[in-house]
């Protein structure tokens, strides 16, 4: 992804009629055309980089999760350049950026405006792949800068299965 502004808005035009015409013709109103993903993610973030009062955080949904995202592209590396260019923005990466924890990891160490979220992978993963992933993220992330959730949802008891593995790992791991 860019963070040139304006090359993006010059793409945007043509990228949002094709995709109100494709989602009217499906019915469908997911965004998937890359140039107006990349136009409504600058957009949103050139404004949040400008403003000064109530902040939001941004959340990038950077692991696993959907069977409609490319892994080859999943890896979180490629949102350094949106890091570096938009410093004032807060960036959270969302699901431990499952497989690639570690390059989270990296960003959340490198960088103030980053914090990796290591939710979802409970109850999703084995043990063994839960407790590897909190390895991996405690490796460079900074405490402070660590953040679980569960990421419950279709059942309560995920909401629930989720907490009781989490801490059965982060006992076993710390």
């Amino acid at each position: 992804m860019r963070p040139d502004y304006a090359a993006c808005t010059f793409e945007m035009g043509r990228a949002f009629q094709q995709h109100a015409q494709d989602c009217v013709k499906s019915q469908s109103f997911r965004i998937s055309n890359k140039p107006f993903c990349d136009y409504l993610v600058n957009r949103t973030l050139h404004t949040l980089h400008h403003t000064t009062q109530n902040r939001k955080p941004v959340q990038f949904h950077t692991g696993s999760g959907d069977n409609d995202i490319n892994l080859l592209h999943l890896n979180p590396a490629y949102l350094q350049p949106l890091i570096e260019e938009y410093s004032n923005v807060s960036f959270v990466l969302l699901h431990s950026a499952y497989p690639y924890t570690r390059e989270a990891g990296y960003l959340a160490m490198a960088f103030d405006n980053v914090y990796l979220d290591v939710g979802e992978v409970f109850p999703m993963l084995s043990q063994d792949g839960q407790a590897s992933v909190v390895r991996q993220a405690l490796e460079l992330v900074p405490y402070s800068k660590l953040l679980w959730s569960t990421d419950g949802h279709f059942f309560p008891e995920s909401f629930w299965l989720a907490n009781k593995q989490f801490r059965e790992v982060l006992a076993q791991v710390s």
